[in-house]
């Protein structure tokens, strides 16, 4: 997915140096009858599997289900799972080309300089994503459906049982952000103390200028040019976040979908959604419905994404499968150019991860700490911690130095912030109780807000926080127990041992199978899971 602190000279270096995929070992082979093809429990995500299905290319494993989180498998998240054991190198979802949506632009070299998340390229993204979800409307009775409808639906409709808007720190109310800069502190300077120290983006539309949009003149950017203010601008020309929130509060959704255009929200909802959802410019419909999670968890891994051969892209198993696992990818460790094939695996910080997705990762967590000393220098360190749980009793926490072991100054400071996040407890705390009465306070009865996932997502995030540093206290006189050489030692036989192409994949006894009855001019679909 996307991070915001990767070094487009770096990715292309790594995958000059990487893509020499060679002495694999065999694929996975199906060696039983094809299994019965899972029926969902939700409309829009059978929905998705079919369109994939549409296409003989198209692939999505018979043996993937979507399954609540909760305890009772009632409640909770929806997220995908294997409902029969499947061996590493099988192929889970191949998506053709076409389904990808993306700028189809490369990176220009003088925009190198510039945060990858306002990357100019984005605003083409952006734009599709809302020529083919709004500008296949006609009339507010009257519409075409985009190919991409499946999907696009599913982001933009909550009705229609898809994605929450507004899970990002930056899309969260004013009250969130102050309580969120308390926790991370502030120097002298005005600067946070802690990271995230940037977790606010800039809009769209302050992204999508016309000096940085110079380069692309050829494309039209209707939609962004002309997304309907949701509310009066004020005298100053400025516009009200209240009567924002208040007016997006007060209209039913079904009647915003039905409109005639998009809106700015809807702009600002597409650009978040790649940001968050996004392999740089593109995005991969889907396949962006793992979870994430590192470490013996992760077991879903994607074919590289070339934007020179611009092949299908295929989601496989990483390891053996056992059925009732789910299926998890990795935001940061990833094989492919975004994660610098697997280079960012400490440098994608936990605290990265909550700013760009809106959570803290489950164990492991890899925390960046970013210790200035003003007196000298030379006592400044950028500190890296893993901190993870044991695979088979989650409950025993292990701790790791990554790379190098704190100084005195370092473990002074760690020990300062340790007080410091103690002390203000209270006020962390009454500010999260106080979340809902200041959002719904005059009367309101809803807000644009998700008042519960910020009030957890602060609280978990300030927890984390307390924890990783006594652990580092705990710990502070460890070895460290990765070094640098280590790192890249064990990156490496990773890369040239566990990493497929698409080409490679599709040699998969499912998807040769599925090929042949394709080109045999029947059905290329699984058997649906009712027909048992």
């Amino acid at each position: 997915m996307t991070k915001s602190i990767r070094s487009i000279a770096a990715i292309a270096a790594c995958a000059l140096a990487l893509i020499a995929v060679a002495d694999l070992p065999p694929l996975a082979s199906a060696d039983q009858a094809v299994p019965q093809r899972q029926k969902q429990p939700e409309a829009y995500q059978e929905r998705l599997v079919q369109w994939i299905l549409e296409d003989p290319q198209g692939f999505f494993h018979p043996s993937i289900v979507w399954r609540r989180l909760g305890l009772d498998g009632k409640s909770g998240p929806y997220a995908m799972h294997a409902a029969a054991d499947i061996p590493a190198g099988t192929p889970l979802i191949v998506l053709p080309r076409k389904y990808v949506l993306q700028s189809g632009e490369k990176r220009f070299d003088n925009d190198n300089d510039i945060r990858l998340e306002e990357d100019p390229r984005w605003c083409i993204t952006v734009e599709k994503m809302m020529n083919e979800h709004f500008g296949h409307r006609k009339s507010a009775n009257e519409k075409t459906e985009s190919f991409y409808a499946p999907y696009l639906s599913y982001l933009f409709e909550e009705f229609t049982g898809g994605t929450t808007r507004g899970l990002l720190p930056t899309s969260w109310s004013e009250h969130s952000k102050q309580i969120l800069d308390l926790i991370l502190g502030e120097n002298e300077d005005g600067k946070s103390i802690l990271s995230p120290a940037d977790f606010e983006y800039n809009s769209i539309f302050e992204i999508c200028t016309e000096e940085a949009m110079e380069h692309y003149e050829e494309y039209l950017f209707e939609h962004l040019e002309k997304a309907r203010p949701e509310w009066n601008a004020d005298d100053d020309g400025y516009y009200s976040k209240e009567e924002a929130e208040y007016s997006e509060a007060n209209t039913p959704k079904e009647t915003k979908t039905e409109a005639s255009g998009p809106t700015q929200r809807d702009a600002e909802d597409a650009y978040i959604f790649l940001l968050s959802r996004g392999w740089d410019d593109k995005l991969l419909p889907v396949v962006d419905m793992f979870n994430h999670r590192n470490g013996p968890w992760r077991n879903v891994e994607i074919t590289p994404i070339d934007d020179e051969e611009r092949n299908d892209v295929a989601a496989y198993a990483w390891r053996d499968i056992s059925q009732g696992e789910q299926l998890q990818y990795t935001y940061s460790e990833c094989m492919d150019a975004t994660c610098q094939f697997g280079g960012l695996k400490y440098a994608y910080s936990t605290q990265s991860i909550f700013a760009e997705y809106g959570f803290t990762e489950l164990y492991p967590q890899r925390w960046v700490l970013f210790i200035e000393e003003d007196e000298d220098e030379e006592l400044a360190q950028d500190l890296h911690i893993e901190v993870t749980s044991d695979f088979h009793d989650e409950t025993k926490l292990i701790f790791k130095w990554i790379y190098e072991s704190p100084n005195e100054t370092s473990i002074r400071w760690i020990g300062e912030q340790l007080d410091r996040l103690k002390s203000i407890k209270s006020r962390v705390l009454e500010g999260i109780d106080a979340l809902e009465s200041v959002l719904l306070g005059e009367g309101r009865t809803t807000t644009i807000h998700n008042i519960d996932h910020e009030r957890d997502a602060i609280l978990e995030f300030y927890n984390a926080y307390i924890r990783v540093f006594e652990l580092a206290l705990e710990h502070k006189y460890d070895p460290v127990a990765v070094t640098m050489e280590s790192f890249y030692e064990d990156l490496e036989e990773q890369r040239e041992n566990r990493v497929y192409n698409i080409d490679e994949i599709r040699t998969h006894e499912l998807l040769t199978a599925r090929t042949v009855t394709a080109s045999n001019g029947t059905s290329a679909s699984m058997p649906s899971g009712d027909e048992f």
